[in-house]
This record gives C-alpha cells, structure tokens and sequence, in this order.
C-alpha cells in the first residue's frame, strides 16, 4: 500500500494499463499479440478443455451448460443485462448476509452500469488490485 502511494501518476498508468492488459489477454503466452476474436476463443477453448471438465470431475457438476454460463457471466460485465442481474444477485445475496459487503468489479470502466445502488461498490479490477486496504 506505501509502495502504492509513493507512485507517480505516470508510473501508477503504466501499472494500471498493464495490468488491464493482461486482465483482458490473460497471462498465457500463447494469447499474447493476438486479435481479440482469436484470443477469446482460444481462451474459451482453455476452458472448455481444461478447466470445465476437471471442475465437473471433482464437484460432480450435472449441468455442465448452467456451469458454462456462470464462467462466462465472472468473465465478462460488458452486457448491461448481465450487470443487472449481477446488481440484483448482490441485492439478495445482502439480504442473507446483512454483514457482507457489495462489490461489483468490472474490467474496465466501461463494463461498470450507468448506476449502482449506493450499498454496491462498482469500481473497474485495476482500482480494486491498487486501493489500500480498508481500515478496520
């Protein structure tokens, strides 16, 4: 967090666009440089071979297209529908756990919905990754 402060407004934007690209582009080297038509599906084809079967494998998943689903819908705010059944998900997700805090993170600015309740923190990953801790 010190480190953070200390930070240039130049150095903090480098550190800010890396990071936003290597959120979008993924750190496997076979994705970099690529367009991002390819790139998604690439990703897509790492998911759909890699990790959808071994989560079905240990967790004994029946509906492998409702488990698809949830992958995209953690990977990508950018539908305005999507944000807000993601709102109204957080919205009951408080009414059981009163105590818990409401965050919704969105990979760039652009992906956050036009408004947010005012309990819901939106705010793009980057911000989230450099804010200080919270205080207790």
């Amino acid at each position: 967090a010190e480190a953070a402060a200390r930070m240039t407004g130049r150095a903090r934007s480098r550190l800010e666009r890396a990071l936003l690209d290597w959120l979008e582009a993924g750190g496997f080297p076979e994705v970099q440089g690529l367009d991002a038509a390819t790139r998604r599906r690439l990703l897509r084809d790492y998911v759909d071979v890699a990790m959808l079967p071994d989560v079905v494998e240990r967790h004994g998943v029946r509906n492998v297209a409702g488990l698809r689903w949830l992958v995209q819908v953690c990977a990508d705010l950018s539908d305005p529908t999507t944000a807000v059944r993601e709102l109204r998900a957080l919205a009951a997700g408080g009414a059981l756990f009163s105590h818990a805090r409401k965050r919704l993170l969105a990979l760039t600015r652009d992906g956050l919905p036009a408004e947010a309740p005012a309990d819901v923190d939106a705010q793009t990953t980057c911000e989230w990754l450099l804010a200080p801790p919270p205080s207790s």
